[in-house]
């Protein structure tokens, strides 16, 4: 009939392409459908549609930001290319935006990797794919003209995965070209082309979590969410390392306390695993071996950092290089995937990454050199002060690192310098633990150097303060002493006023206020008479405590007050909180309850101003708490009692510390009758 001849040659025109468009037509014309034998006839000429995209993961992480601006210059027919460090996901995200897309591509989707095949092998595939053979041209450039001919006819996207020489796919990128182009590479082209490039990170803590809720399951989600978190966090929130783990801990859910304790020890598995297509082994090297002399030398230095990230200030420190070389250099690391910005020229670099430069890195002495380069930029500010404890908060994990590389390289005087801003920073983060776990290092360190101050100074600024905040009065004694001997020998006086006040606080907590009261005031003469106001604000608060235990309550009063004007003219913030607190507690012993809870919550909210020390809101919440029980005021007692002993154990404080602080020690009748002691 003219209605089938009409069908014949739009088939055979490409004006219809399925079964399904040459029913569509029909049923427009009030014509019934293609019957069984028609569709045979017809079937040679119906183009099938082609996909050549591997299986979707079976895990995917719904990257929303990237999928939607990928997909918005996809179907614009623009020319995206995906790049990021190895193991990020590219080639997971090129293959869910073919799925997702495909529909959209009459013609199908077209999919090559090019680190795998031959580019002549690639160019024929594609010609055969339409129906042309260009086997026997030899001609490159011919070949390449037919296939750009062809894609140009098509409905069609091609994606190419794992670019590494961007020359070959040059024609593909004509301004001219009405096709999509979707690549994946790993470092970005030297020069610059028609390319819309988007950088793709490791997960975020969300989309991590949604990868495990995927491989582990929701329920053992919920109940391991801590561990869950921390382990994330460990690993970088790294697409690869996260899924190999994950699938390692769903065949055995013990696996995740082994990973939590270290992850490096699974090395090989990370090394040989396939993903993307590829081992991270073969990644890493790949993007190394072309790198230039000076690059690797520079990339190799950045196996020193053992945190998050690092700053390029200590980078270009290392170097020797000047600023203009240094940015080019990182400039050129992160266009190889090889590190990615983090924020304010600060970079990171996978842990993985970066172990497999610590294996190439064998100059000691560049750990010698970051050392340097922190105690330089440390000195800069008073210690124990927010401008440095800014400094080390960024770079915690590298000055940890730091510390610890250059104590195995023998660097004592690097470690003992370094301890001097580490140790109190520290101690007023409430990171205590730490403190005992470096002891052996201090010491062992002070002696190779024979720098008796240092060690004298450790015993009675870190370890004797450590042990009598845990309740541990005989050893913090011995300790004190220990410093106080040193002192005594080094004839030096600063040293011995400091063994002084430590040895008076802790008389105060034996019990022995009169040998406490004298200590003190040997103390404050020295650090009146060199006008050390922050000291004197110290030794007042203990002296104020100290007559406090002696029920001179007036006389504590007027040294506390007297303490409080000194460190308001310095802006001790820290010992201002300390003696309001003493203060409010003063007044609730005296059942002043409206005074005391002025002064309590004053020093609560200075607490909050600090941002540091934490647990150490437990004093102000214990004296809020021993304010409502008094007033029988129960339930609000008991939820402030909760919260202090919560805090409490935040940085490491002990029922024993309740056994030795005046303050406790004072209301210990009331602390038995609430069960908090």
């Amino acid at each position: 009939t003219v209605v089938l001849k009409l069908i014949e040659v739009y088939v055979k025109k490409g004006g219809i392409k399925k079964v399904e468009e040459a029913d569509e037509w029909l049923t427009s014309v009030d014509q019934r459908s293609l019957n069984d034998e028609e569709i045979f006839i017809y079937s040679k000429y119906f183009q099938k549609k082609i996909f050549m995209v591997p299986p979707s993961p079976d895990f995917f992480v719904e990257r929303q930001e990237y999928l939607e601006k990928a997909s918005w210059y996809i179907l614009n027919k623009k020319s995206v290319l995906l790049h990021g460090l190895a193991g990020n996901g590219k080639t997971y995200l090129a293959i869910k935006l073919a799925h997702l897309l495909k529909e959209n591509f009459s013609d199908g989707v077209l999919w090559y990797r090019l680190d795998t095949s031959d580019w002549d092998d690639i160019l024929e595939s594609m010609a055969s794919n339409f129906g042309e053979d260009i086997s026997k041209i030899k001609d490159k450039d011919l070949k390449m003209k037919i296939i750009n001919d062809l894609l140009n006819k098509k409905d069609i996207l091609l994606i190419f995965d794992n670019v590494e020489k961007f020359d070959e796919i040059k024609n593909f990128l004509d301004k001219k070209n009405q096709f999509p182009l979707l690549l994946t590479a790993k470092y970005l082209p030297k020069e610059s082309l028609n390319l819309h490039k988007i950088e793709i990170t490791g997960f975020k803590k969300p989309e991590f979590l949604e990868l495990a809720k995927k491989i582990l399951g929701q329920p053992y989600v919920l109940i391991n969410k801590k561990k869950i978190e921390k382990f994330g966090e460990k690993i970088n929130y790294s697409p690869l390392t996260s899924t190999i783990l994950l699938r390692q801990i769903e065949k055995n859910p013990e696996r995740l306390n082994n990973y939590l304790s270290s992850f490096i020890k699974e090395e090989k598995v990370f090394y040989t695993t396939k993903y993307d297509g590829k081992t991270l082994e073969e990644s890493i090297d790949f993007c190394y071996q072309i790198l230039e002399p000076k690059v690797k030398k520079f990339f190799l230095s950045l196996g020193v950092f053992f945190g998050m990230d690092f700053s390029f200030e200590a980078v270009n420190f290392l170097n020797d290089s000047s600023f203009e070389e240094s940015k080019k250099i990182i400039n050129q690391l992160k266009n190889f995937s090889l590190i990615e910005t983090s924020f304010s020229d600060r970079y990171r670099i996978h842990p993985l990454i970066r172990s497999f430069i610590q294996k190439r890195l064998d100059d000691k002495k560049i750990y010698q050199k970051l050392a340097l380069f922190f105690i330089k930029k440390l000195s800069n500010y008073p210690r124990a002060t927010g401008e440095n404890y800014q400094i080390i908060e960024k770079d915690l994990d590298n000055l940890l690192g730091v510390f610890e590389k250059c104590y195995q390289y023998k660097f004592f005087k690097e470690v003992i310098d370094l301890w001097d801003f580490l140790g109190v920073f520290l101690w007023d983060k409430g990171d205590w633990k730490k403190i005992k776990i470096y002891k052996k290092i201090i010491i062992k360190s002070c002696i190779k150097t024979n720098n008796k101050k240092a060690l004298a100074n450790f015993y009675l600024r870190e370890l004797s303060w450590l042990y009598y905040w845990t309740g541990k009065l005989n050893e913090a004694e011995k300790l004190a002493k220990m410093g106080e001997k040193i002192a005594k020998r080094l004839n030096n006086k600063q040293l011995l006023a400091l063994s002084q006040i430590r040895l008076g606080k802790i008389y105060e907590s034996k019990n022995q206020p009169k040998i406490a009261l004298k200590l003190l005031k040997k103390a404050f003469n020295f650090f009146k008479a060199i006008e050390n106001k922050e000291k004197q604000g110290d030794i007042l608060t203990y002296t104020g405590e100290v007559y406090w235990q002696m029920n001179q309550v007036a006389k504590a009063k007027r040294t506390l007050n007297y303490a409080l004007r000194i460190v308001r003219q310095i802006n001790d913030l820290p010992q201002k909180e300390t003696i309001l607190a003493r203060l409010g507690c003063i007044a609730l012993y005296e059942r002043e309850f409206k005074k005391a809870a002025i002064y309590l919550k004053k020093s609560l909210f200075i607490r909050k101003q600090i941002g540091y020390r934490l647990g150490d809101f437990f004093w102000g919440n214990l004296g809020l708490g021993l304010f409502y029980w008094i007033k029988k005021e129960v339930k609000k007692a008991k939820e402030k009692f909760k919260l202090a002993k919560k805090e409490m154990r935040l940085v490491g404080y002990t029922k024993r510390t309740l056994l030795i602080d005046v303050f406790p020690l004072m209301f210990q009748k009331e602390l038995k009758e609430a069960k908090v002691i």
